[in-house]
């Protein structure tokens, strides 16, 4: 029998790849903004390399309007056929998806609005493995469960959960805004127990407009800064993505997560932490434990890790960095370029030091770059700098 017809034959076996792909959004703005669509089209198109299989968006007004938007296909295509782009609103999730649990489907694709028993919406990114277990559960407990999905079983896990640590409260203080926030912080340490796998998630509670970042396993990334001139709170899959908006960042761990609004946000541990410090005891959190964290000015630029053309893949890209990278880490551990060593024993001579490190200091607080430049214009413009300047240019013209 001649069979050398099949190798002309092409066959595509998608297969899962646990812990790898799809990515998820959360943006939290002060008021309603016309721009938001464009923002939200931004961010998705900068995770595409992470799902193309479907994409989806939920953006929400004043008075808990939500408008849903998904299909499958990449964001690079469905944020103009969807309306993505057009779309006004104050809180935006999203997510791009590539198919694990489900197959590619509508039914499947996320940001999934649950109403079950309370009003959340939300999506994630990983991979639930306990998928199946948990929509028996689910179903059991009277939920309408109407996807393959994972990510609409870590919802309707969430709302089980809060719905559970409401109905604890009397009704007439269901609705107050701290007791709700308490209630969504309990109902996601019980949701971590009950799911088995690795992911990062957003959560919504639409009622008093708060969103909750979660990272068990998978990478989560989250920034603060200004759009429109309004705060914003930014959570994505992706580092890139954040860097195009904000370079102020809030290191997130393995099991904690983080609940925003528009100018606020609280970091918690969802399960017991050990953090272990060299030469120091180790920190010690339980599940419920707020955490203080502060804002680090990144000094990434987006273009530091994004995929640049002509790559295709970020291992070809960072295979073809290796030289310039290594060159620049050995310039860091021997001390620094030429230039820059002569920088610095300058100002030690002239001892401008202090006034630089506090200078840097105040630049790197500020977020919005008319700021930081009027703060960098009114040193150059005082006694001391200009003083320095003619010293400069007196006695280090090489400099």
């Amino acid at each position: 029998m001649n069979l050398h017809w099949l190798k002309k034959m092409e066959i595509k076996i998608p297969l899962p790849i646990f812990g790898i792909g799809c990515g998820v959004l959360g943006l939290s703005l002060a008021k309603v903004s016309v721009n938001i669509g464009k923002y939200a089209s931004t961010l998705l198109k900068s995770l595409e390399y992470r799902g193309y299989d479907s994409t989806g968006a939920v953006f929400q007004k004043d008075n808990m309007e939500v408008t849903l938007l998904k299909d499958v296909g990449a964001p690079s295509t469905l944020v103009k056929t969807l309306g993505i782009e057009e779309q006004e609103g104050k809180i935006f999730c999203g997510q791009v998806r590539w198919a694990t649990f489900g197959t590619v489907t509508k039914k499947n694709t996320q940001p999934h609005i649950v109403k079950c028993k309370k009003y959340i919406y939300g999506a994630h990114n990983g991979n639930i493995t306990n998928t199946g277990e948990l929509k028996k559960f689910l179903l059991s407990e009277g939920h309408n469960v109407v996807s393959d999905n994972d990510g609409e079983m870590l919802v309707h896990t969430v709302e089980h959960y809060f719905d559970n640590e409401l109905d604890k409260i009397p009704i007439d203080n269901q609705n107050k805004p701290l007791i709700r926030k308490k209630c969504m912080r309990t109902a996601i340490a019980k949701a971590a127990v009950k799911m088995v796998g690795s992911y990062a998630a957003i959560i919504v509670d639409p009622f008093i407009e708060t969103s909750y970042a979660i990272k068990d396993g998978s990478s989560l990334y989250f920034g603060i800064g200004e759009l429109d001139g309004q705060k914003f709170g930014l959570a994505s899959s992706d580092l890139t993505a954040v860097l195009k908006f904000t370079k102020n960042l809030v290191n997130l761990r393995q099991g904690e997560f983080i609940e925003f609004s528009k100018d606020k946000y609280n970091i918690y541990a969802f399960k017991n932490l050990k953090i272990k410090q060299p030469g120091k005891p180790d920190i010690i959190y339980k599940a419920g434990d707020i955490i203080h964290k502060d804002p680090v000015h990144s000094k990434l630029r987006a273009e530091d890790t994004e995929l640049i053309p002509p790559y295709k893949y970020f291992m070809e890209q960072e295979i073809h960095a290796e030289i310039e990278s290594s060159g620049k880490l050995v310039k860091i551990f021997t001390g620094g370029s030429n230039t820059g060593r002569r920088m610095l024993n300058l100002l030690k001579k002239e001892k401008m030091m202090t006034d630089m490190k506090d200078l840097c200091s105040r630049i790197l607080k500020v977020d919005d770059f008319n700021s930081q430049q009027k703060l960098f214009i009114k040193f150059c413009s005082s006694p001391k700098a200009d003083e320095f300047f003619q010293k400069v240019k007196e006695n280090y013209t090489a400099i």
